[in-house]
């Protein structure tokens, strides 16, 4: 059982139903589900919207499979930030096991010193135990439409480097990955992946904006100052990547790590 942060907030456990619901529940967009083995290929389809969420459902039983879902709604065709047309939630992938003074918590007691460090973060939507690290989800009343995919990596960006302490994976940032599915195994360690819910109706973007933009940058600035020599960086935005001469609609994510921008540019333009 996940330890709860903060006490007087409400939870409910998740199955793949559920996690799938509340992270697609809100758009009717094409879905990618993934599934690999000790062995075999990776394999990836985005299905429609119906057939996602019975996939995640059939897959995550199969205890022989690691099985993720996509964070976002897609165009019915390939997994790719070009096709991305519903974004319903902010992320972030902890792989704290690999810290040594947080190697033995867990996913929940980790949140629970995220919050401690920054107060003013809202309590994520959910909380995923991975089978050995976690990730958080900042659900959204509404998602956003690709159109505001340049903000979405703002917030992504800094959110990560501002949790770097805490195992935040940087590669782990962009709007076309997917995560585990609560019920499935993590075949690395056998252990399930489980979840929970606050029963809060989620966070508007915009106020996430804001906060992550200002005191989560004063935050990041303080604790971790940019030497002159060797600014901390972050993927570049879409917007940087017009910016370049690059093009965003046909970008890949391992093509956006190339383009990297000091985090002041970010609060510039926030």
């Amino acid at each position: 059982m996940l330890a709860l942060a903060r006490p007087e907030q409400q939870r409910l456990d998740l199955g793949a139903p559920e996690h799938f619901q509340l992270l697609h529940g809100r758009h009717q967009h094409a879905v990618a589900v993934c599934t690999s083995a000790p062995g075999q290929k990776w394999q990836e389809r985005v299905y429609s919207h119906v057939t996602a969420a019975t996939m995640a459902q059939q897959l995550a039983a199969d205890a022989s499979l690691n099985v993720y879902q996509s964070t976002a709604g897609f165009k019915l065709g390939r997994r790719t930030i070009a096709e991305v047309a519903a974004l319903p939630a902010t992320f972030v992938d902890l792989d704290f096991y690999r810290i040594p003074k947080l190697a033995s918590l867990n996913v929940g007691a980790v949140l629970d010193l995220i919050l401690e460090a920054h107060p003013w973060l809202p309590v994520p939507t959910a909380v995923i135990d991975s089978g050995r690290g976690g990730y958080l989800l900042w659900v959204y009343p509404q998602p956003l439409g690709p159109e505001r995919l340049a903000r979405w990596e703002t917030v992504e960006n800094i959110l990560v480097e501002l949790l770097a302490p805490f195992g935040a994976d940087p590669q782990a940032r962009d709007a076309a990955r997917v995560l585990r599915i609560v019920g499935s195994v993590n075949q690395k360690s056998g252990s399930p992946v489980a979840g929970w819910r606050d029963t809060g109706p989620g966070i508007p973007f915009d106020q996430l904006f804001r906060l992550v933009t200002t005191q989560g940058l004063d935050d990041l600035a303080r604790i971790a100052p940019a030497a002159p020599e060797r600014p901390r960086l972050a993927l570049a935005s879409t917007a940087d990547l017009q910016s370049l001469g690059g093009d965003p609609e046909r970008s890949t994510a391992a093509q956006r790590a190339q383009h990297l921008r000091p985090l002041q540019l970010a609060h510039d333009r926030a």
